[in-house]
């Protein structure tokens, strides 16, 4: 059984985890987000291995608790400024001013899961494989990642030129809710219409998804079997601690737009 100290002291598994966390935020949450905040830490900056290593280690393993990894759905310029013990709450303030204008990109996030309607898994992953060949069918790009109680799909969107300013009216979180509206209307009612902000937060791949008896790899699909086969005990930890070296992501239809279905 591999261990959650086990699994993020892996070197295979810390290079793949920060090709998604480079020019992010980064958050480390309790299993239930609304509970025990003092336990948690938001405001991170984790661009290489060692900084994945020692957050970990300082606010998961060194206190025994199993955090989850997120990272914002904002790619910024630089990510989260570098901080130290004396300025981190003054660079913390300065972020919630001005992070909107540091971002650089902000993918359409589709969150597919029943852990609010008690729907089955097997209802969710049909309802991931319904949008997966929708977008197929129309030569949409995205991305697809199990996250341990339903599926994250990840779509691009910067061809679309829309502004990162909540403040403007023609923003991209408004944009996303307009789509993700029609696609939970016409193609699935799992979608999740609550989470379009631009301090959104998603699991970051291959990290954890921890629950109280089990802990599921937050694994990019890239194959058909993954999409169209596995149940949630083919994403437990042990079966992948040592096949997951430069696996990477998938972006299907790369040639595509998001544009095509608007």
């Amino acid at each position: 059984m591999v261990t959650y100290k086990e699994w993020y002291e892996n070197t295979v598994v810390q290079y793949e985890i920060i090709r998604f966390t480079k020019n992010k935020e980064c958050a480390m949450l309790t299993k239930e987000i609304t509970q025990e905040l003092w336990k948690s830490r938001r405001h991170m900056r984790i661009h290489n291995t060692q900084g994945l290593r020692y957050n970990i280690w300082k606010y998961a393993t060194s206190r025994n608790l199993h955090h989850n990894l997120y990272t914002t759905v904002a790619v910024y310029k630089n990510g989260f400024p570098l901080t130290d013990h004396t300025n981190y709450y003054d660079v913390k303030r300065e972020w919630k001013e001005i992070h909107e204008k540091e971002i650089t990109s902000f993918p359409l996030f589709i969150d597919i899961d029943g852990n609010d309607t008690g729907a089955s898994f097997g209802f969710v992953r049909l309802s991931m494989q319904k949008i997966h060949e929708y977008f197929n069918n129309n030569d949409v790009p995205h991305q697809i990642r199990y996250s341990g109680m339903g599926y994250h799909i990840i779509v691009p969107t910067d061809d679309l030129k829309k502004s990162f300013l909540t403040s403007d009216e023609d923003n991209i979180y408004k944009t996303h809710l307009k789509i993700c509206t029609r696609l939970n209307e016409e193609i699935s009612e799992l979608i999740d219409l609550r989470i379009f902000d631009s301090k959104r937060l998603i699991k970051t791949p291959y990290s954890l998804a921890v629950y109280d008896e089990e802990m599921f790899v937050c694994l990019p699909l890239i194959e058909n079997k993954e999409i169209y086969e596995m149940l949630p005990k083919d994403f437990r930890a042990n079966n992948w601690i040592g096949f997951i070296k430069k696996r990477g992501t998938k972006l299907f239809n790369p040639n595509g737009s998001i544009k095509n279905i608007m």
